[in-house]
């Protein structure tokens, strides 16, 4: 039986890279399998949930132990029920108008649902994480200092207050060159350590600005949409790269498969078995 496993998922795989060569009979026919048992898998999972656990099962076990709510939970289980068999009414010309009654509170259910969702993972979360990330002077998760020794994680600390006591020391008190010097070599280290947060910061205001279109690019505007482009340039090709690298890993693994798994699966079933 496995030998025969074997055999029919090296066959589909055969199907599918002989598109390679050219559109054909056997890669149609690997793609109509395919999506068929997709689309038959999904229905059954539908009606499996959608029907038998939400709708069937409850209804026979308030049928079965009869309570005091036993007609509140039945409308709630059968009117959704009702109303969502409307939707086969698209088939019944005269009544077609009926079905546009599910499709719309599926629609805006899902549209304010979704809008919530959205705000709350995608603007808030992210909002919170930037602007965290950003501001704190001292961090240990930073994608930078996470990687330095122990000392490290003192450094943007002790660059800033550096920075703070020799420049009012030398504004106020002395001028002498070494102070400046000392002062650009700890400045500079400040920005090295929150080099990371500095660069998400620039990243996503800069990246607001490109689809900014409330009025015209001119100017400076412009120039730091531009920068805002730079970035998107470098997450686009990242993904592209991460996309081809897990394409060129599945293609891998199924050449592995028909190489050592099939051919040698099927050569020790026959001559050593």
């Amino acid at each position: 039986m496995e030998i025969v496993s074997l055999w029919v998922i090296a066959f589909f795989s055969l199907c599918i890279f002989s598109y390679l060569y050219r559109n054909n009979p056997f890669y149609k026919f690997a793609i109509h399998v395919i999506l068929g048992l997709m689309v038959g898998y999904m229905f059954l999972q539908q009606v499996t949930i959608g029907l038998e656990q939400l709708v069937v099962s409850p209804i026979l076990e308030e049928l079965g132990r009869p309570s005091p709510d036993a007609p509140d939970i039945l409308i709630q289980r059968v009117l959704p029920l009702l109303v969502a068999s409307l939707i086969f009414t698209i088939f019944v010309p005269e009544r077609r108008w009926l079905s546009r009654i599910p499709i719309g509170l599926l629609l805006g259910y899902g549209m304010g649902y979704m809008l919530t969702k959205s705000l709350e993972a995608d603007v808030f979360k992210q909002l919170n994480a930037t602007l965290t990330q950003s501001i704190t002077a001292i961090s240990g998760d930073s994608i930078f200092r996470s990687r330095w020794p122990a000392w490290g994680q003192f450094l943007p600390g002790l660059s800033a207050l550096t920075v703070i006591g020799l420049t009012i020391f030398y504004r106020f008190r002395m001028q002498h060159p070494t102070i400046r010097t000392i002062i650009y070599i700890a400045l500079s280290l400040f920005i090295c350590s929150l080099a990371d947060s500095i660069m998400i910061l620039v990243g996503v205001l800069t990246v607001l600005s490109y689809f900014f279109f409330s009025f015209e690019r001119r100017g400076l505007v412009e120039e730091v949409s531009r920068v805002g482009l730079v970035f998107m340039m470098v997450y686009f090709g990242a993904v592209f790269g991460n996309t081809v690298l897990t394409r060129i890993q599945i293609f891998i693994g199924q050449v592995d498969f028909l190489i050592f798994k099939w051919l040698g699966g099927t050569w020790q079933a026959l001559f050593r078995g």
